[in-house]
C-alpha cells in the first residue's frame, strides 16, 4: 500500500507564528509529524522511546540535546537518539520541522509530545 502526502498543503495548513504539531502519516512502527515552533513559544523539553530524525524545512535556532546544543537551520537532518531528553531552545526565526519517529514497541508512546513513556 502506498501513502501519498502534499506536504506543501500541510504547511499552508499551520497556522504562522503558532506552536503546532500534526501528524502527517502512520504507518504503526513509524510516524511523521510536521512541527512548528515560533520564535516565542520553545516546545517542551522531551524524552521519547523512539529514534527521532528532524529534517529542518525553515527557520534557525539551537537544539539541546542533553548538555550539549547545535545550531540548526534549513535542509539540515538530524538524528536524537532513544530516551535522549532534548528540546528546541534560542528559536530566531520560526521552526518548521518534518519529524520521523519509529521504530518503536509501542507506538502511541508518541501521540503526545509531553506525555511520552520511556
Amino acid at each position: 500500500m502506498i501513502q501519498s502526502v502534499s506536504l506543501t498543503e500541510l504547511l499552508d495548513g499551520l497556522e504562522p507564528g503558532e506552536l503546532a504539531h500534526r501528524e502527517v502519516l502512520d504507518t504503526g512502527p513509524v510516524t511523521l509529524e510536521l512541527a512548528r515552533y515560533p520564535p516565542e513559544e520553545s516546545p517542551p523539553t522531551l524524552r521519547h522511546a523512539e529514534d527521532e530524525i528532524y529534517y529542518v524545512v525553515s527557520g534557525s535556532g539551537t537544539l539541546r540535546v542533553e548538555d550539549s546544543t547545535v545550531p540548526v537551520e534549513a535542509g539540515e537532518l538530524i538524528h536524537v537518539e532513544p530516551a535522549t531528553e532534548h528540546d528546541f531552545v534560542e528559536i530566531t526565526e520560526e521552526l518548521t520541522l518534518l519529524v520521523i519517529f519509529g521504530p518503536s514497541v509501542n507506538p502511541s508512546s508518541y501521540a503526545r509530545r509531553g506525555e511520552s513513556e520511556i
